[in-house]
């Protein structure tokens, strides 16, 4: 897949978080609202993995195009929006 293939995506998520040390049940820690933006490059049925890099000089066939991963599991996704955004190959 490439860049002018793949979706640009914004992703609302509950992230995970955690605390060391001794704290009152008030003061333990509680998932993370966020939002991540990139292209939905891996769209599986448990989880999808978006990129905020792509390589346009990368050699075809070794799989090195992508950076600035992320997957995601489906469970801790709130909300995908695509966003209306086409990157040119003359870009």
């Amino acid at each position: 897949m490439t860049d002018t293939e793949a979706r640009i995506v914004a992703v609302k998520w509950h992230d995970a978080n955690t605390q060391a040390g001794w704290s009152s049940e008030a003061d333990l820690p509680k998932p993370s609202p966020v939002v991540s933006v990139g292209w939905l490059v891996v769209d599986a049925t448990d989880y999808i993995v978006i990129c905020g890099t792509f390589d346009r000089q990368h050699k075809p066939g070794t799989g090195e195009a992508w950076n600035s991963s992320l997957a995601i599991p489906r469970g801790m996704i709130k909300e995908i929006q695509e966003v209306d955004m086409v990157v040119g190959e003359d870009f």
